[in-house]
């Protein structure tokens, strides 16, 4: 039996079974999210943020294409060790728009599972997330609801006809 043939036979065997493990066990294990919230109505204002497992490698700041604050950034990493590792989950919340809405961009990257995002509330815009380690969450505040005008429900009790009874009896 030729020993040195086993050596280098259970060798590689070693390094590619320990290359497998390793990229199994590490393939979330550094994973890191960037962050984007585009805002299409109108400027962000007022920015404030929260991670509840992980932490803020860029902090979310706005970023200024064109001179208005419509874009958000942010670059998040796991809190397992120095090097990161473990879950992402944190908010960003900020106004949009010319009457400071306030949104929240949420998001998660677990250290097992699907990635996910979400948009609160859910009907002024929409969200993407990649999957794997290195994922890129992009949110996009399409719509902002409309403001309430005065009377545009009959009016209050001082305008408009209803709940004003002058003129209505002799």
């Amino acid at each position: 039996m030729d020993y040195k043939r086993q050596t280098v036979v259970l060798s590689v065997m070693f390094v590619l079974v320990g290359m497998v493990l390793i990229s199994a066990i590490t393939e979330k294990a550094l994973a890191i999210i960037s962050g984007l919230a585009i805002t299409r109505p109108g400027p962000f204002s007022h920015l404030a943020f929260h991670m509840y497992a992980g932490r803020f490698i860029i902090p979310p700041h706005f970023v200024h294409p064109f001179g208005a604050r419509d874009e958000l950034q942010w670059l998040t990493i796991g809190s397992a060790s120095p090097v990161g590792g473990g879950d992402e989950k944190g908010y960003v919340v900020a106004d949009a728009g010319p009457r400071h809405v306030p949104v929240t961009f949420h998001f998660f990257n677990p250290a097992r599972g699907t990635n996910t995002c979400g948009v609160d509330p859910v009907s002024v815009g929409s969200c993407r997330i990649t999957q794997g380690n290195q994922a890129g969450a992009v949110f996009t505040v399409n719509n902002l609801p409309s403001p309430v005008l005065p009377g545009a429900n009959g009016g209050d009790a001082n305008s408009g006809d209803e709940g004003d009874n002058s003129g209505d009896t002799p």
